[in-house]
């Protein structure tokens, strides 16, 4: 239950379903997901250590709201891991994992062609984290997908005009180039790709301000399926 709970508001917060700075309220939650009280508290100290929740002295637990350091940090980091990620996944490309991320990509292109189609937002970081699976190192795919589910958050905060369809061709030339194993070009690409989205983010002015009274409700949660 207590992951559940977890992986349900990991993908609302990567979905954009709710936002920074959002009051989890305990009894809101147990209502919700219909566990006592411990599951709940349990489930935020997860979050907490993922960065996704912190604890407000005076709300309680309320949905992440990042810095304009942290913002910058992430995607520094991000820049670092992926660069010696697609290094050393051209020394070992075949075939079938080829074949695995073009269809990726092919799904990739198919929803966001589409106005409003869900999923989306999650599947801009599933190529990034489907190269560090196939590469096999566990590692690396947890730091990964940790970092991606914060990138969520940054986009909200610094207003991230995301062009996805422009982001699904990036990845298609960061494919093609780690298919003809040309290794410098791959990691030009994916520098560029990166780089790329820090510029959509708004990192020099105000973040954006969200309403700081609003509280958990089962609405927010309305277009996520029900865990149970």
């Amino acid at each position: 239950a207590i992951q559940t709970i977890v992986d349900t508001l990991t993908t609302a917060i990567v979905e954009h379903r709710l936002k920074p700075g959002l009051q989890m309220a305990e009894d809101k939650l147990m209502e919700h997901f219909k566990v006592p009280a411990s599951s709940v508290q349990l489930a935020m100290h997860q979050l907490v250590q993922e960065h996704l929740v912190v604890i407000d002295a005076g709300r309680g637990p309320c949905i992440a709201t990042p810095s304009l350091r942290e913002a910058k940090e992430v995607f520094e980091v991000r820049r670092l891991l992926e660069v010696d990620m697609v290094r050393l996944f051209v020394q070992q490309i075949d075939v079938g994992q080829v074949r695995s991320l073009r269809n990726l990509l092919i799904k990739e292109k198919e929803i966001v062609a589409k106005p409003s189609a869900s999923g989306r937002s999650e599947l801009q970081g599933d190529f990034h984290l489907a190269i560090a699976d196939l590469l096999g190192n566990t590692v690396l795919a947890a730091m990964l997908r940790h970092l991606i589910h914060r990138c969520a958050l940054i986009s909200l905060m610094y207003k991230s005009q995301v062009n996805e369809q422009a982001s699904n061709r990036e990845h298609i030339q960061i494919l093609e180039a780690m298919t003809a194993k040309n290794e410098d070009r791959a990691v030009e690409l994916m520098e560029e790709h990166l780089l790329s989205e820090v510029n959509k983010l708004a990192l020099s002015k105000v973040p954006v301000s969200f309403d700081q009274t609003q509280v958990f409700e089962s609405s927010y949660m309305a277009t996520v399926e029900s865990p149970l």
